[in-house]
């Protein structure tokens, strides 16, 4: 016993360090003091003890006893007692000391010094002891750690590593006593907890072993990255389950090391109810299940016997990813992209034969941890073999460095000496994986070694290579974004022709009309694009930047090619993209129009055309091109472009496709829609050959096909989280696309005719037009694609525009035929739909149309036709008045000795001196600042809420702060503030156009409440002697029945009248009422808006007061300050209270912004910080 002491203690230095960087070392508690006898202590918990490679105790019940027993009373002389008496791991393992051993035992047995436990029996034989507490590691000592009634208490001897990084884990059956039948596969599920700090939970590798009465093995299965594992017993009986993993390193003897603590369980084996082999095939076929094969990096199990006898062999269809060896699935990672590999497993037993097939993804592997040069623009990604790196003149040599990744052995660099010479530098990475090499640029003698190709080899494990092809040149600065009322063909980056804008509905006047002056046939009037406040087009054998008010040409370049039979031209991060008739796209600066580069002729080279729009989306652009023929006979591609400009002093460099998939009939009048799913990006097309595919935007692989009755001749729209598409068989389709990739049909529906026109989807509805010859229609569906409505017209129409700024939703098109007139479709809530030609070209302007409508933030509306000209139209726009509210009765209006002047014309505002004039008994009546629609849900689909309730979950676990709804639902339901309240940190903005109303997680008070999103202007109900208080003011609500879910920010677009206040207030109506201004509500102003919060529904005044004496004012600044959030100070409109702090960055990217410290206008909408494109 002596002997053993003195090993502990050498082992106890060791242990406290293991201790130390577990975090279990807690400070001591204090000594229990008194002499009272302390009852009622009484317990009964079970003791594992584990060895080593050995199970001392498997499960021992310890009955604690009922009068509490002191850590001296068990002899442990110096251990502290805990701060209050109770039962710790200490004390059971001292009471199972004298229970087995005898009375005062426990000092002998126990290693206690200090307090901290370095030894109990005769363990630990290999590194350390470990405590556990129902299979979880203790976070404090052992002597500190309180115990109940039930617990399982585990003291483990377990290997580590030298530097305590790593070792043993704790196992355990996720069920301890399991069942089966006879002849039967049973499924084990191993758990393990790690015990070293910050090491990952690794339950495979491990062997798990059936054993029957005389400790034979009778099965074995090994477990897979899951933990799983699948044995089949032959007889029926009891047995005991354990596992055992041994991995790569030495122990203390030499031997390798036992990395896991054995965990025990039973399985009862019972004979089953016989089945014939059908019934055994087909049931084992129903059982099969691989688990999660979404994200395969380590070894698969898979079982060979199923029900009573069947045998299930397996197959591969990439042995180089997945090889089948017996019951493992052998697994190596691919280089670079992920794969996805199609396990087959055949099952049979007798004549009776079935197959199921499992798809696995297997991640793939990359060379490099990091990869750099000094110069150049090289962002390594694994799925990527070739980078294009340009260099500026002068320099002479280029420097790669990186780090080399896991189970890469030799990194070799073919690289350029300083004399010009071809040389190759090897670097051990088993040794050091980082590395820094050189290639020369320019020889001694100053001959220039570019163009040149570095070549990066990686040997072992992980093998591979990377060119980097240098050339010289000199990159431009990024350009900065603009704003873009409409920057795409179809207005945003989904393709989706929804906006929420006022527009005229009845009457429509000319604004301005501009000409091509050219060919007709070329560019006609050109199809124009908005961004910046000026209108783009593409014709005359140029790009045009237009005057929005005039129409007039403010600047215009040359084209290096004329433009195909139209240009659908798109704008992205400054720049202005035009494809040309030979399929190439020519990019220019946005502001200044200068040429900055231009796209390769795709393909052939041949007789292509670019007739598609172009999609911009993460600094590539994306475009189809065609030869122009019909389908099934034309022929053509898409292809992908990186938009940065390499070499700023070259106006017309060539830059070639970051990857080119053509699929043999190409892509005519279609458009790329870019979709996220997951953590995935994809582009989404349609092609002639009647296949919608998604592309990895990185590399040009498909990775989703499928095929559609009809060629596609229109873009492809995502919205509501799906992706909608048309074909000129007179189909539509309802598309998901998965995360993965594949794309499955969701719905689908009969056109009344053929189409080349895009949907598009607002509020739940579907609205397409399409036609022939001399016929046409405008069709309603619902979001599952079933026919609401349709109205045949006398003429072929072109794409809709949707608006959805009223109570009635107004679809703006065009007609295929002379005149070319502009129509407008009134669709009402019941779907009644009523058409009006809106304006109609006359004289040498009448002429076919195959333009889409533009429409402005302002409400103005462009489209060209074949007359060459371009038309700018504005008109009369429809007033909706809300339902007037019961009055409230007026106070009788006391005489005024000095009458005020004549009334303000301005609804629901003031100013000094301007008090509104009442007309009898005058209603108040309520503008809407913005009409909004709830969609509702219907049966087997989801809700607006239920939608943006999704959009949070997903977000926020993806790390976003944030989220941005437009198309806001009147109503916003309490399932979205119930997942809200789940994030604290996560603030939901909804972006209503002319004000903004955000929450964030933290504030929701009620997760129960609803939300009404309708801010409205009212009619002053002020009397006059109320309004004298007021230098202007607006009177304002936000009512709903019930309290809000929590404090609601309002970011306000000022009326005119109060843009140029120094300082404005928020009142509480009542209390204006009252004529009691001590209860307000500070505001931020800045450039024409104002920030502040709702706490309460209700009504509201906005005011700035009225110029008062100075102790008045004095007495008023007092009684502000005492209502100020603490520590803020009221100084001027430049203050920044705790709340705007907060809610700050969420609005960075909204149409009515804030700043750090103040508000800012920014109409740019980042597409990742938005529910719907």
């Amino acid at each position: 016993m002596k002997k053993r002491r003195e090993k502990r203690k050498r082992l106890s230095g060791l242990f406290l360090a293991a201790l130390l960087l577990l975090g279990s070392v807690a400070n001591a508690g204090s000594v229990h003091a008194g002499d009272q006898t302390l009852t009622g202590y009484g317990m009964t918990v079970t003791l594992q003890i584990e060895g080593y490679g050995r199970t001392v105790e498997q499960g021992m019940k310890i009955t604690m006893p009922d009068t509490y027993h002191t850590f001296a009373d068990y002899g442990l002389e110096g251990v502290p007692e805990p701060a209050e008496p109770g039962y710790t791991v200490l004390h059971v393992m001292a009471e199972y000391c004298e229970q087995q051993y005898g009375e005062g035992t426990a000092p002998d047995l126990i290693q206690a010094d200090g307090g901290y436990v370095s030894g109990f029996l005769d363990l630990p034989e290999e590194s350390t002891l470990m405590f556990l507490r129902n299979h979880e590691s203790l976070q404090v000592g052992a002597q500190e750690q309180m115990v109940q009634e039930g617990d399982l208490l585990s003291v483990v001897d377990i290997w580590a590593s030298s530097d305590w990084s790593f070792g043993g884990q704790y196992g355990w059956f996720a069920q301890e006593n399991m069942t089966a039948e006879a002849g039967e596969p049973a499924a084990i599920q191993l758990n393990t907890t790690p015990l070293m700090w910050n090491e990952a939970s690794n339950p495979s590798g491990a062997t798990i072993q059936v054993k029957n009465a005389d400790q034979e093995v009778v099965a074995e299965g090994n477990t897979g990255a899951d933990g799983m594992a699948s044995v089949v017993v032959a007889e029926a009986g009891s047995y005991t389950v354990t596992a055992k993993r041994q991995n790569a390193y030495y122990d203390k003897k030499g031997n390798y090391a036992w990395d896991l603590v054995t965990p025990h369980g039973t399985l009862t084996v019972t004979p089953g109810e016989m089945l014939t082999d059908a019934e055994a095939v087909k049931q084992t076929v129903e059982a099969l299940n691989l688990g999660d094969l979404s994200q395969v990096t380590k070894d698969l199990t898979l079982p060979l016997a199923g029900k009573q006898g069947t045998q299930i062999t397996w197959t591969s269809s990439d042995e180089s990813c997945i090889r089948i060896e017996g019951e493992t699935g052998k697994v190596t990672r691919p280089t670079g992209e992920d794969r996805i590999v199609t396990l087959t497993a055949e099952v049979k037993r007798g004549s009776e034969v079935a197959s199921k097939k499992f798809e696995a993804t297997v991640i793939g592997t990359a060379l490099f941890t990091e990869l750099h040069t000094d110069y150049g623009k090289l962002v390594y990604e694994k799925g990527i073999q070739e980078y294009t790196l340009y260099v500026p003149d002068g320099v002479k040599k280029l420097s790669i460095s990186g780090t080399a990744e896991e189970g890469v052995s030799v990194v070799k660099l073919k690289v350029r000496g300083e004399k010009g010479e071809e040389k190759t530098e090897t670097v051990l990475a088993v040794v050091d994986p980082k590395f820094e090499k050189e290639s020369w640029l320019v020889n001694q003698s100053g001959a220039e070694l570019t163009p040149q190709d570095i070549v990066i080899e990686t040997m072992g494990a992980v093998a591979g290579t990377v060119t980097l092809h240098v050339k010289r040149g000199n990159p431009a600065d990024p350009l900065p974004d603009l704003p873009h009322d409409w920057g795409q063909h179809l207005g945003n980056q989904g393709n989706n022709a929804v906006i929420s804008v006022e527009t005229p509905v009845k009457d429509a006047n000319l604004i301005w009309k501009s000409s091509n002056k050219g060919d007709a046939f070329f560019g006609s009037a050109g199809y124009p694009i908005l961004v910046n406040e000026k209108v783009y087009v593409a014709r005359n054998e140029e790009i045009q930047m237009l005057d929005k008010a005039t129409g007039e040409v403010v600047k215009s370049t040359k084209l290096k090619k004329q433009t195909g039979w139209y240009s659908y031209i798109s704008y992205g991060d400054g720049k202005i993209f035009v494809p040309l008739a030979d399929g190439s796209v020519q990019c220019f600066d946005a502001q200044t129009l200068k040429s900055l580069f231009v796209t390769s002729v795709p393909g052939l080279g041949l007789g292509y055309q670019g007739l598609s729009s172009v999609c911009y989306a993460d600094g590539k652009i994306y475009v189809g091109y065609t030869n122009g023929g019909n389908p099934g006979s034309s022929q053509g591609g898409v292809a992908a472009y990186e938009t940065l400009d390499l070499v700023k002093e070259d106006a017309e460099e060539i830059v070639d496709p970051v990857w080119d998939y053509q699929n043999g009939e190409g892509f005519y009048g279609t458009g790329a829609v870019a979709a996220e799913r997951g953590e995935n990006a994809y582009i989404v097309i349609g092609g002639d050959d009647g296949k919608v595919i998604s592309i990895t935007p990185k590399n040009g692989e498909v990775k989703g096909e499928l095929s559609v009755e009809g060629a596609i001749r229109s873009a492809v729209v995502e919205a509501d989280g799906y992706l909608w598409v048309t074909t000129q068989k007179g189909k539509i389709y309802k598309l998901d696309l998965k995360e993965d990739g594949s794309i499955q049909k969701a719905a689908q529906a009969d056109l009344p005719m053929q189409t080349n026109a895009s949907a598009a989807v607002a509020d739940g509805k579907v609205y397409i037009t399409g036609g022939m010859y001399n016929q046409g229609f405008l069709s309603v569906y619902d979001d599952n694609l079933n026919e609401l409505k349709t109205v045949e017209t006398k003429s072929q129409l072109n794409t809709p525009t949707v608006i959805t700024a009223y109570e009635d939703t107004y679809v703006y098109f065009t007609e295929y035929t002379t005149p070319g007139s502009l129509y407008v479709a009134t669709v009402t809530a019941e779907n009644e739909v009523t058409i009006k030609t809106l304006y109609t070209p006359e004289g040498e302007d009448a002429n076919y149309g195959m333009a889409n409508v533009v429409i402005g933030a302002d409400g103005t509306i462009y489209y060209g036709n074949d007359s060459s000209y371009l038309f700018a139209i504005q008109g009369e726009k429809p007033v909706t008045p809300d339902p007037e509210p019961s009055p409230e009765p007026l106070p009788e209006p006391t005489p005024d000795p000095n009458p005020s002047p004549e009334p303000s014309p301005n609804p629901g505002a003031g100013t000094s001196g301007e008090n509104q004039e009442n007309e009898g008994e005058q209603k108040p009546v309520l503008r809407p600042v913005k009409n909004v629609k709830q969609k509702k849900g219907e049966a087997g689909k989801k809700s607006q809420s239920e939608n943006i309730a999704e959009a949070i979950k997903r977000n926020a676990e993806k790390g976003e702060t944030s989220l941005t709804v437009r198309n806001v639902p009147e109503v916003l339901e309490a399932k979205v503030f119930e997942t809200l309240a789940e994030y604290p940190q996560f603030s939901l903005v909804l972006d209503c156009e002319s004000y903004t109303l955000s929450i964030k997680g933290m504030d929701v008070k009620d997760p129960s409440a609803s939300l009404h999103t309708r801010l409205v202007e009212m009619e002053s109900e002020l009397s006059d002697k109320e309004a004298e208080m007021f230098q202007a003011y607006q009177q304002l609500a936000l009512e709903q029945e019930g309290e809000f879910p929590g404090v609601v920010t309002v970011v306000y677009q000022l009326p005119e009248h109060l843009r140029d206040m120094e300082m404005l207030e928020l009142y509480e109506f009542s209390k204006v009422k009252e004529r009691d201004l001590s209860a307000v509500e500070e505001v931020v102003m800045q450039k024409g808006y104002a920030m502040f919060t709702m706490k309460d529904p209700g009504k509201y005044v906005l005011a700035a007061q009225a110029e008062k004496e100075d102790e008045t004012e004095l007495a008023m600044a007092k009684t502000m300050d005492s209502n100020m959030p603490s520590g803020t100070q009221k100084q001027s409109s430049k203050l920044t209270p705790s709340w705007l702090m907060v809610g700050s960055a969420v609005l960075g990217g909204l149409a009515i912004g804030a700043a750090i410290t103040g508000l800012v206008v920014s109409k740019r909408r980042k597409k990742e910080d938005t529910w719907e494109n």
